[in-house]
C-alpha cells in the first residue's frame, strides 16, 4: 500500500452544509457569514478541552480530521481494520518527514518559538534535514523557520498499550486522561481529616476566571470526554492516539504555521512504522517509548505541555501586568468570564503566578482570538 492509500490522506477540514452539500470553509469565511462560536468550547481550550468528536467550535460546522470520514451528515472513525495499512521502516518514515519539511519550509534549521516544545524535538528535526557534508557551512540561526512542532513526539513514539496488543481505544483514552496534571484543575484540593480531628478548611486559590466561566469549562469537559471516549471505543491504540494527535488544536487558517504532526503524508508514514521500531529496551526491564529520540540523544523529551508551562512561567515574570490589563479590558471580561480581583491576587503571589502561568497565558491567547473573531463579524453563543 502506498502512502497515498492510507486512511490519513485528508487534511483537517471545517465543513458546512450548503444546500444539502458539505463544503470546506475557513474561519475567516465563517466570521464574514456571522457564524456563531460556542463560548463554552472557546473557553474550554484554556483547559485543553476540545469540542466533541467530529464537531468544531462553530455552530453547525463539522471538523473532519485525517483518519475520519463524513457519513450520514456526521464525522465518524473508520472500521478498526482499515487503520492497518502495512509496514515500513522508521528510516523510511523519517525520510517522508524530511521531504515534507523541505516542501513546506525554506530552511534546514527549525525553531518553535510560537508553540514551545522540548529542544530535543527541534534537534531531531534539524538533524533530519541537515545537508550532507560537502564543505558548506552549517545554516545560521537567522535561517531558522518557525514551525509548530507540537505532536511530533506522539507521532514518532509509542504508547505502552501497543505492546500489550490492547485493541480497545477507550482504554487508551482512560490512560491518556489519567496522565493529566492535577495542578491544571480549577477545583481546589481538599485535605482529608480523620474523624477525631478538627476539620481542615482549605482556602481555595483565587481564580482569574469567573465562576460562570469555570462552570462552562466543566460542562464542556464532560460533553467532550464522553463523545471522544465513545468515538475511540474499539479502535487499535495506535489509531486512537493518532486520531487524538491530528485533531488537536487544529486551525484552518491559511497563515497557520506548518505542523508536521498534522501533515497527512507524515502521519500516514509513521502510522505504518511497527511499535518495535518506535519503542526500545534501554536496559533490563526498562523501555523507552521514544526510541527514535533516545537513540540519537540518549534521553527522552518532556511532553509538549511541560515545555509550554516552562515557557509560560518565564514569560509571566515579565508580562503579567500586561496580561492582567488585557484581560480586564477585553472581550472575555465583557462576557463576564474574567475575575479581575482574582487575577490581581494571583499576580501578587509568586507561587500562584507560576502555578497558573500557562493557563493565564492561554486565556490571553483566547482573548485575542475572541476579539479577532468578533471584529471579523463572528458572534458567540453559550
Amino acid at each position: 500500500m502506498s502512502l497515498h492509500d492510507t486512511p490519513w490522506v485528508n487534511r483537517n477540514q471545517l465543513l458546512i452544509n450548503s444546500a444539502g452539500t458539505w463544503e470546506q470553509v475557513d474561519e475567516s469565511t465563517l466570521a464574514a457569514r456571522h457564524t456563531s462560536a460556542s463560548l463554552r468550547f472557546v473557553l474550554a481550550r484554556i483547559a485543553d478541552v476540545r469540542p466533541p468528536f467530529g464537531q468544531s467550535l462553530f455552530t453547525e460546522v463539522l471538523h473532519k480530521a485525517p483518519g475520519t470520514r463524513l457519513t450520514n451528515d456526521s464525522i465518524q472513525t473508520l472500521q478498526p481494520e482499515q487503520y492497518s495499512t502495512g509496514v515500513i521502516s522508521l528510516e523510511a518514515a523519517e525520510e517522508v518527514l524530511t521531504q515534507a519539511l523541505r516542501r513546506n519550509t525554506s530552511a534546514t534549521h527549525f525553531s518553535s518559538a510560537s508553540m514551545p516544545v522540548d529542544d530535543i524535538i527541534l534537534r531531531y528535526l534539524n538533524a533530519l534535514t541537515v545537508p550532507a557534508p560537502d564543505g558548506d557551512s552549517a545554516p545560521s540561526e537567522t535561517e531558522a523557520n518557525d514551525i509548530d512542532a507540537r505532536g511530533i513526539r506522539d507521532l514518532i513514539g509509542s504508547i505502552p498499550s501497543e505492546a500489550k496488543k490492547d485493541s480497545q481505544g477507550g482504554g487508551f483514552f482512560h490512560r491518556l486522561l489519567s496522565k493529566k496534571d492535577k495542578s491544571d484543575s480549577h477545583e481546589p484540593e481538599h485535605e482529608h481529616a480523620s474523624e477525631d480531628s478538627e476539620p481542615v478548611i482549605v482556602e481555595p486559590d483565587p481564580q482569574w476566571l469567573s465562576i460562570d466561566a469555570i462552570q462552562m469549562i466543566d460542562v464542556a469537559r464532560i460533553v467532550s470526554l464522553s463523545s471522544w471516549e465513545e468515538a475511540l471505543k474499539g479502535l487499535p491504540p495506535r489509531a486512537a492516539q493518532l486520531l487524538w494527535t491530528v485533531s488537536s488544536d487544529s486551525s484552518s487558517s491559511s497563515d497557520s504555521l506548518y505542523r508536521p504532526a498534522h501533515d497527512p503524508d507524515v502521519v500516514g508514514a509513521f502510522a505504518q512504522v511497527p511499535v518495535e521500531q518506535r519503542s526500545m529496551e534501554v536496559r533490563n526491564g526498562i523501555r523507552t517509548h521514544d526510541a527514535a529520540l533516545f537513540r540519537r540523544f540518549g534521553k527522552e523529551p518532556v511532553n509538549d505541555h511541560a515545555a509550554a508551562r516552562l515557557r509560560a512561567v518565564k514569560e509571566a515574570a515579565e508580562l503579567w501586568p500586561s496580561w492582567q490589563e488585557e484581560l480586564a479590558d477585553g472581550s472575555l471580561a465583557a462576557q463576564g468570564c474574567i475575575d479581575i480581583d482574582g487575577m490581581t491576587l494571583i499576580g501578587k503571589d509568586p507561587f500562584l503566578r507560576q502555578k497558573y502561568a500557562l493557563d493565564v497565558k492561554k486565556t490571553v491567547e483566547t482573548e485575542r482570538w475572541v476579539t479577532s473573531w468578533l471584529s471579523a463579524g463572528g458572534s458567540l453563543t453559550e
